[in-house]
């Protein structure tokens, strides 16, 4: 008697196992709705302690099933694992979903989906191109300041979350480069994306966003003329780039300087 009671606590257990396996797999064939914006690892479980399945790479398609407190439960290349939510965007038809860079520092609140402000009817076409240099029209003055501070930091290696001469990521780069200059500004990078004002004719000090939209901004740099700006990139570090041809889409430029 006890040996059936224990065959069919065996098969339950073999029957539930299957039965997860089928669940997970189906899941896993979902079309993809999120991707991986800094590199990060893929766990068994939504725990530091959890073991660790892979590290996935920037730009890494996932298929993002649900949220457990600052980890979600995604799907990717076959299996279910848990990734912390500020290294994932989630895709939406609105294409707003904010993503910061993962800083563990407090921040400012900043817009969400659920609190987007209205904007203003603009006088002008909302899409606007802009130029890697400024027009003939206009020619602003710049901040060469803040140029010089960035600069100074040329191949410091990157490290997610620094700030300073030992290592620093992107939205960290900008912030230091800033402070030295003798500006404040927000410590992330879709924070970075609303200081200040907007532009189209940038100069030299300049803050640029690149992303998705204006509502999720995943890089920022600094541009220093000559169709040029200077960054900290994964895994180079402090480097200056060109803006033609650079590999992320920019979506704006924002002027903190005083004109």
């Amino acid at each position: 008697m006890d040996r059936k009671k224990y065959k069919w606590i065996v098969i339950g257990l073999l029957i539930v196992v299957l039965l997860s396996y089928l669940i997970t797999s189906a899941r896993a064939t979902n079309e993809p709705n999120g991707y991986v914006v800094s590199e990060t690892t893929l766990y068994s479980g939504p725990s530091y302690n959890a073991s660790s399945y892979t590290t996935l790479s920037v730009g890494t398609e996932l298929c993002v099933y649900g949220r457990y407190n600052q980890w979600y439960e995604v799907g990717w290349n076959g299996k279910t694992g848990y990734v912390l939510s500020e290294y994932v965007s989630i895709d939406h038809k609105q294409d707003y979903t904010i993503t910061i860079d993962a800083t563990p520092v407090p921040i400012a609140p900043v817009a969400t989906p659920f609190n987007k402000p209205m904007e203003p009817a603009p006088s002008e076409p909302t899409t606007t191109t802009l130029t890697p240099t400024p027009t003939s029209t206009f020619t602003p003055s710049g901040d060469t300041s803040i140029v010089e501070s960035a600069e100074a930091y040329l191949g410091v290696p990157y490290k997610w979350g620094g700030t300073t001469d030992k290592g620093m990521d992107c939205s960290g780069f900008v912030q230091k480069a800033y402070e030295d200059a003798g500006y404040s500004i927000g410590r992330t990078t879709q924070i970075q994306a609303f200081e200040g004002k907007e532009v189209e004719d940038y100069a030299p000090g300049d803050i640029l966003c690149f992303g998705r939209s204006k509502w999720n901004i995943f890089h920022t740099g600094i541009y220093i003329g000559d169709g040029k700006f200077i960054h900290s990139s994964s895994p180079e570090g402090v480097i200056v780039s060109e803006l033609d041809g650079y590999g992320l889409k920019l979506i704006m430029a924002r002027r903190v300087s005083e004109e």
